[in-house]
């Protein structure tokens, strides 16, 4: 019976989680952050509730436990769901109340979250205003205070180089979720390491996870959320790290970070993939131990863990 039932809480959790990817798709694009639709996809399962392919993940992990028979994956489930709900707060729903303003408040409001409503929601359509469409003077552009001259502002390197699709709320995420777990994995990982640094200003040893690849005396670094990030900065004012990988611990120095857009120091794979997220950044730190610098002995700077 038990088995029975997991079978079909298995069936009924891939419904909503295939829906999803269905309606996504008929928007132009994906649930994943990386590739986001234009549009606020409030259609099929998501007239009623906000969160359908988590909950179905849950529900496919809840019948795993009774089709294998493993209570243990109840508690998998309610972590996970933990994980989820996290990232729901504090990136999904800023980065679409950001991109969709009113819009998103609206579909909020009427939509709960993890509990499914009765009935589906259907969003009222207003007429579009007079003003919109005939190009009215009373709509007013209220980006900056009236009576000063419009400043046009130059390219900036914001401009020339857009940054990461992933934003800084996703990478707050990571570094207290996401980077707890790769930390236990990331050192023996191919195309994985930990970057090893000490904070500007705290002091502290810090480990941070990150995807390195080797080249030439050295390793380059894919910055999937920018130039900006706190662990690069603290290895560019320190002058090196150290680095772990595949089980060895590397002393690097001379830092650099140059822009790529073909991505070419990086393999096939993880480049597709550095593609979408439209990371083009790079720190290329030199191996201390074959440095070219003569200050550095190379007796001290290879150490195997």
């Amino acid at each position: 019976m038990a088995r029975t039932l997991g079978c079909l809480l298995i069936i009924a959790g891939l419904i909503p989680v295939a829906c999803a990817f269905v309606e996504f798709a008929r928007a132009g694009g994906t649930p994943v952050p990386v590739a986001p639709t234009r549009h606020l996809v409030v259609t099929g399962f998501n007239r009623y509730v906000r969160s359908p392919m988590y909950i179905g993940l849950l529900v496919i992990i809840v019948g795993q436990s009774l089709l294998l028979g493993q209570l243990s994956l109840l508690l998998y489930a309610a972590g996970v769901w933990a994980v989820t709900a996290s990232f729901v707060r504090w990136y999904e729903e800023p980065a679409l109340a950001r991109q969709f303003g009113g819009e998103y408040e609206t579909y909020r409001h009427a939509v709960p979250g993890w509990l499914p409503r009765r009935r589906p929601w259907r969003p009222s359509t207003p007429g579009p205003s007079p003003c919109a469409e005939t190009g009215s003077s009373r709509t007013r552009d209220t980006s900056q205070p009236a009576g000063l001259p419009r400043r046009e502002p130059g390219p900036s390197h914001r401009d020339l180089h857009p940054g990461p699709r992933l934003g800084r709320r996703l990478a707050r995420f990571t570094r207290l979720v996401l980077n707890r777990l790769t930390l236990r994995v990331a050192g023996r990982l191919p195309g994985m390491g930990i970057i090893i640094h000490t904070g500007r200003r705290s002091g502290r040893t810090c480990r941070t996870p990150v995807l390195v690849f080797a080249s030439g005396d050295g390793f380059v670094v894919a910055l999937t959320y920018g130039r900006q990030s706190q662990w690069v900065q603290n290895v560019l004012a320190a002058g090196g790290c150290q680095l772990l990988a595949r089980r060895q611990r590397y002393r690097l120095a001379d830092p650099e970070v140059f822009h790529d857009e073909h991505r070419s120091l990086v393999p096939l794979l993880p480049r597709l993939v550095l593609t979408i997220v439209r990371a083009s950044d790079f720190p290329c730190l030199h191996d201390a131990a074959i440095s070219r610098r003569p200050d550095v002995p190379a007796t001290e700077t290879k150490e195997v863990s």
